[in-house]
């Protein structure tokens, strides 16, 4: 990836993916939602293509996988293809043409057949993917075994009885249905977890609904205060101001803090200023100093001359 990412694992349990850097690729969202309002099947493929690229583990871009945008452009490139063609908008048709379209391992002049290599670049809809990161070998070798399963299925379909799935022929679907009721138990777990208490100021009001009937409900009460604590409060300013009395009484006032321009404190004492030599000793000091860097020997190279002299 041209940005940098960071793969990451919530405490929840939620994988996410966080981009660094700012945003300089290209807006998917728009691009695929005038595909799927195009064609009706979109959709259906390109989450059942997502699904099986997931399993074969060439869903990540940065190991030589096929990323998303890519994915898109590829489906969208075939669907134009196959309805120029005089295909029909069909989510079934539309899987087994894809995979019939790219999977072959070279080039062809059938219409209904397109080469994927690392040298070529699909283009569709306004949008384009570059395939020289691409694993282009593995992902044919994927869709000429998804059609391949899918023709077997067929061979053998019988019309009268029951026959196997043939999403089941490509996929685990075992491995989703656990997979997706893991990621509802987290759910579930997430909604029932509060907040954690770490991220709550103090004071701060947790699930509450400001209303102008509870600032009403502010007013009227500032201005009918409770006696009892006004009498608190008065009594904890009346020890505040007897404890500084009594402390600046015993010791004195201590001088205001001074500070920088840039609002740092300065201290009272610097002991280090203090024993650093000054006049004549701080020359000797400077020239005695044995420097690596030659710009700096060539800098000092008098008061070495000069310290040298003094010594001797």
């Amino acid at each position: 990836a041209r940005v940098p990412i960071v793969c990451m694992t919530t405490r929840w349990g939620f994988d996410s993916d966080v981009a660094l850097g700012g945003h300089n690729g290209t807006d998917t969202s728009h691009y695929v939602r005038k595909l799927v309002t195009k064609y009706n099947s979109f959709a259906t493929v390109v989450l059942f293509l997502k699904v099986l690229i997931q399993q074969a583990d060439l869903d990540k871009p940065f190991t030589g996988g096929l990323g998303s945008y890519k994915l898109y452009v590829l489906v969208a490139n075939h669907f134009n293809a196959h309805r120029s063609q005089g295909g029909r908008d069909s989510a079934a048709e539309m899987l087994i043409s894809f995979f019939y379209r790219y999977s072959t391992p070279t080039r062809s002049k059938n219409q209904a057949r397109t080469h994927l290599c690392k040298t070529s670049t699909i283009a569709s809809e306004d949008g384009e993917a570059d395939l020289s990161p691409v694993n282009v070998e593995q992902c044919i070798e994927l869709f000429q075994l998804c059609f391949q399963r899918i023709m077997d299925r067929l061979s053998g379909f019988n019309t009268g009885g029951s026959n196997p799935s043939l999403v089941s022929a490509l996929i685990d679907t075992v491995r989703i249905r656990t997979e997706r009721t893991q990621v509802l138990q987290k759910c579930e777990g997430f909604k029932q977890e509060c907040a954690p208490q770490h991220h709550i100021r103090k004071g701060s009001k947790v699930g509450h609904t400001f209303t102008k009937s509870a600032q009403h409900s502010n007013k009227e009460r500032k201005k009918s205060p409770d006696k009892t604590s006004n009498k608190r409060q008065k009594a904890k300013k009346k020890n505040e101001a007897e404890i500084c009395a009594v402390s600046n009484s015993s010791r004195g006032k201590s001088p205001p803090t001074k500070r920088s321009a840039r609002g740092a404190l300065i201290p009272k004492h610097r002991p280090d200023i203090k024993m650093k030599a000054h006049g004549e000793e701080a020359l000797l000091q400077k020239g005695r100093k044995h420097r690596k860097n030659k710009k700096k020997q060539k800098r000092d190279k008098a008061i070495t001359d000069f310290a040298m002299n003094a010594t001797s």
